[in-house]
């Protein structure tokens, strides 16, 4: 059997046992009652092996421990974001009881006014049908039925799909309205929860697939923040695989120490107005990433081009100054009205008169 214990100093200790409390505490205790000065030369080369043999242990160990704090880390977000999925569920329920309960009390509302219009038809020969079919309705639901359909449903779902959204395996939306809203807004959550992760939390593949099937289009766009332009490969390929080839840029781009200071060209100095008009005030890191962005775009640039580039940085927490954010408002709603064309005139409007370019239709 193999030896598996180390000599160090005057103590001899087991290195599967050497990170354990115990024999921490010893080894602590021995160190600590050495005399250095009474230590001989072979003493210290004896001991020299079981040194490094201790040191790569708590190395090892040391790793391991980084590899765990990493994983809680991780997985701590993704119990966040399945909270949020839970709170999002949860309101539509409430939403749907309340509803329900609005039903029921306009049910008992028609139900007094059967009864008034068979008073009032009491000898009438119609009274029978008329009833009957007032009846039917109540019964069918029909007479009370109001789906509250968002205004910005259908826009929601135009700009969704065009980031790889799809209602199912089949791509038919659910008969149901209820239901089609409850996966759109799912969907919206997860793009919106991968586009605010870290880059490293970017770079993890499985875990951004763990977030939910909106999460690799939100992904991607975050990437494309970082690194300041679009993915052209977006008309030929698959959100997914657009995302998996953003990664490697981003990976390249790391490993070349970012992009590097622009110059402060005339078109850049035009940019600087733009983002300022279009954002306010805002940190000059996020300033610098945005304008460098732009400025990567193909000449000559286009209001097209550029609204197209700034929607890669719309998030929670940068939005157009021109919106009026109020406690209640709900940041996350904004957001699919931005990523979409809802706000389109006012940022083109914004950006012609930044730039003094003629808006491209």
């Amino acid at each position: 059997m193999e030896n598996t214990e180390i000599q160090l100093f005057s103590d001899t200790f087991d290195v599967n046992q050497l990170t354990s409390q115990e024999t921490r505490e010893n080894l602590y205790l021995s160190i600590n009652q050495l005399d250095v000065n009474k230590l001989t030369d072979l003493e210290i080369r004896q001991s020299f092996n079981g040194i490094k043999v201790a040191l790569g242990v708590f190395i090892r160990k040391f790793v391991e421990l980084e590899g765990e704090i990493t994983n809680v880390k991780l997985q701590q977000v993704a119990y966040e974001a399945k909270m949020e999925q839970l709170f999002l569920k949860g309101q539509m329920e409430i939403k749907e009881l309340k509803q329900e309960l609005s039903q029921m009390r306009t049910a008992d509302r028609h139900l007094e006014k059967v009864v008034e219009v068979a008073k009032l038809l009491k000898d009438n020969n119609y009274a029978p049908m008329a009833i009957k079919s007032m009846m039917k309705g109540i019964a069918s639901g029909e007479i009370f039925t109001n789906t509250n359909i968002p205004e910005d449903m259908a826009r929601r779902v135009k700009w969704a799909q065009s980031q790889g959204f799809r209602w199912n395996k089949n791509n038919r939306p659910p008969s149901k309205i209820k239901k089609q809203i409850e996966l759109l807004e799912e969907w919206e959550m997860e793009f919106y929860k991968a586009k605010s992760l870290t880059p490293d939390q970017l770079k993890n593949k499985d875990f951004v697939l763990s977030i939910g099937k909106g999460a690799p289009a939100g992904a991607l766009m975050a990437i494309e923040g970082i690194l300041g332009y679009q993915l052209e490969d977006r008309k030929t390929l698959s959100a997914y695989n657009c995302y998996q080839k953003a990664i490697k840029l981003l990976i390249d781009k790391e490993d070349e120490g970012g992009s590097g200071g622009a110059d402060l060209s005339p078109s850049m100095a035009n940019f600087s107005s733009l983002v300022s008009n279009i954002f306010g005030d805002i940190d000059e890191e996020t300033k610098a990433k945005i304008i460098n962005g732009l400025s990567k775009l193909p000449k000559p640039h286009t209001s097209k081009q550029i609204l197209s580039q700034l929607k890669i940085y719309f998030s929670a927490d940068l939005l157009p100054k021109f919106i009026e954010i109020t406690p209640e408002t709900n940041r996350l709603k904004l957001l699919p009205k931005l990523q979409g064309d809802f706000y389109n005139n006012q940022l083109t409007e914004v950006i012609t008169e930044s730039l003094h370019y003629r808006s491209e239709q």
